[in-house]
């Protein structure tokens, strides 16, 4: 049988493989899980897309959809998709302004909107005196005549189809695979976002593929946790669908901890960021112990991390080493991937941002293998990925099937396959310098192609430093490798345009307060923590220990430590949680030119390397 050219044919033959599923989609209601089976969602759908063309939906459309992650932005979503029209989706934490933006250039007369405090961020954006048709999920009144309730319309295409159970053939669409099923906005790290059209052909040639490279099978159980408005969640999320999956819809990201003791799932679908979140609330619980606790788990965590070093390379790890590991994993690792809900867990794809080698291999100690990929949003999103049996930490795997990848002169990956976007949305000039004249996409990442035929990604080109010195300085290596130390949750190197690389450090607080009460500093407030000349020291001795692996020019001279984290409500993130280095460097300019003001060292800052002097934060947070 051929494969599905659409995701509209995809779902179709979901619908017809697990017809019998008793719990495809799982959602909380008062505190409960609640099971919808595929019989049950197949109607809802169908009665939806009836409801929708009743009130004059049609192919070609664009229909806007703010909502969290909930079983009706899954409807909504695929029944755009049936009636042919096209879905754009937005995040829950984009300002009004670029609501407006997308709204306005996306040429949206449809808004799927959940609940009233989305509305009102949508209602403040002047495009919205321009939407035809409000569709709400929740059954609150908006005194506006726009407006139709999703039960309403769930109810009027019921009606619909009892009278006439020949309309949903008519309704229903069968697009071609070059047709736009999408419409999804750049996150805007440097400019204005850019809609990237995506097809049914792009996003099911990038599920099918992933699918195969990971050997996906019909078992397993999937908790989804990122946006849905993320291209990364969303392609996996049509691929655990077209599987047969039980995918559960995770509530907040605060009670994520709760979920996976709940769900217990078999794949998981993460950026390195949730990874982190994971391996902090780990710290937390270890450190909170007694001494002797806190020492056997960082003895554990040593001989974890060197077994996951020895494994993979015959002849493997000496005898000495595995006794050890297997004490380890009795006495620490067991405990806490039944203590995490991941005892289960098959796989754990990661992507979207650099993951920690040394982060990684934590997790593989604890029998939790991380596979690391690599896509953007205008791949939809799949060009590389490591697999079960051909995971190699550091890379993000091969090529996946259909997908060729090329690294020009310059050392930018390039990208050729049915997965990429034929272009963005109104952008002619920007078009055409995206792709190269044989049609390859131009990712704008750094990267190179091992002997084995794995993908490194390095960095970003625009992301790259350039000293006043002319030397040039990729940051993305040099922060992973500070991000390894237990102490430190994000860096950012500053050096563009300065005469040396200076960082803004994020402590890991939890960890630093565990370190602080080994060493017995009289302090009572995180503030008062950070602040103290021991833990000054402390990160000095850090980013010494990164310096040693540096070239002389690429050494961090200055640092400063910051009492706040990096998060999208402080526009330092983008929706899909990636630093925003411009937003960074603004935030915190006081701090940065302070660090090339005071003391700096020689008339070139590049001297041989002293001991690093902190400038401790203490005004960015007020």
């Amino acid at each position: 049988m051929a494969e599905p050219a659409s995701i509209n044919e995809a779902l179709e033959r979901a619908f017809a493989q697990h017809a019998a599923k008793p719990d495809l989609l799982n959602y909380k209601r008062d505190d409960q899980w609640q099971h919808v089976s595929t019989g049950e969602f197949r109607r809802m759908l169908r009665h939806l897309v009836l409801g929708l063309h009743g009130q004059g939906l049609r192919s070609g459309e664009r229909v806007a959809l703010l909502s969290e992650n909930r079983i009706e932005w899954t409807l909504t979503d695929l029944a755009v998709l049936t009636l042919g029209a096209v879905t754009v989706p937005l995040y829950t934490t984009q300002a009004v302004a670029q609501v407006d933006f997308i709204l306005r250039d996306a040429g949206a007369r449809w808004l799927a909107v959940s609940t009233p405090s989305l509305w009102e961020r949508c209602r403040l954006a002047s495009s919205a005196a321009e939407l035809e048709h409000l569709v709400t999920f929740e059954d609150f009144d908006m005194a506006d005549h726009r407006q139709a309730r999703l039960g309403d319309l769930l109810e009027a295409g019921r009606r619909m189809d009892t009278d006439d159970p020949n309309l949903f053939e008519h309704a229903g669409y069968w697009p071609d695979p070059e047709e736009v099923a999408t419409l999804i906005y750049t996150s805007g790290t440097t400019g204005t976002p850019k809609g990237v059209m995506l097809t049914h052909g792009n996003l099911t040639s990038s599920m099918l593929s992933v699918g195969q490279a990971l050997g996906i099978n019909a078992m397993e159980t999937v908790l989804s946790l990122l946006p849905l408005s993320h291209i990364f969640e969303r392609a996996s999320f049509y691929m655990s669908l077209y599987h047969g999956h039980s995918i559960y819809y995770a509530e907040p990201l605060e009670r994520l901890g709760r979920n996976l003791l709940e769900v217990r799932p078999t794949l998981l679908v993460v950026v390195p960021r949730v990874i982190k979140k994971l391996y902090e609330r780990i710290l937390q619980v270890a450190l909170s112990g007694p001494p002797w606790k806190r020492r056997l788990f960082f003895w554990a965590i040593g001989v974890g991390k060197e077994y996951a070093r020895q494994e993979p390379v015959p002849p493997g790890p000496p005898i000495s080493l595995r006794a050890r590991y297997v004490l380890a994993f009795v006495l620490v690792f067991a405990k806490w991937r039944r203590g995490l809900g991941l005892e289960r867990l098959r796989l754990m794809i990661s992507g979207g941002a650099p993951l920690s080698v040394e982060l990684a291999r934590v997790f593989s100690a604890a029998r939790i293998e991380i596979f690391q990929g690599y896509g953007l949003t205008e791949t939809s999103p799949g060009v590389a990925l490591n697999a079960p049996g051909a995971n190699k930490l550091g890379t993000v795997g091969r090529p996946l099937p259909g997908v060729e990848v090329r690294i020009s002169e310059d050392g930018e990956i390039l990208v050729r396959g049915q997965n990429v976007t034929p272009g963005y949305y109104h952008r002619p000039e920007e078009n055409q310098a995206a792709f190269t004249e044989d049609g390859y996409f131009r990712t704008g990442d750094l990267g190179y192609l091992d002997s084995e035929g794995y993908l490194m990604v390095t960095d970003r080109k625009k992301d790259l430093l350039k000293t006043s010195g002319g030397k040039t300085i990729a940051p993305q290596p040099i922060e992973n490798q500070l991000k390894q130390s237990f102490y430190i949750a994000e860096a950012l190197l500053v050096a563009d345009r300065r005469k040396f690389v200076s960082a803004l450090l994020v402590p890991n607080i939890a960890a630093l307060r565990a370190w602080a009460g080994d060493h017995a500093l009289n302090v009572h407030t995180d503030e008062e923590l950070v602040l103290h000349p021991a833990v000054e020291a402390l990160y000095q001795s850090e980013i010494e220990q990164c310096n040693r692996t540096l070239g002389g020019f690429e050494c961090i001279k200055r640092f400063a430590l910051l009492t706040a984290d990096f998060s999208v409500d402080g526009g330092e993130l983008t929706p899909t949680l990636k630093v925003r280095r411009r937003a960074v460097e603004e935030r915190y300019r006081s701090i940065i030119d302070r660090l090339y003001h005071e003391g700096a060292t020689g008339a070139d800052g590049l001297d041989a390397v002293r001991p690093t002097r902190g400038i401790r934060d203490h005004e960015a947070t007020n």
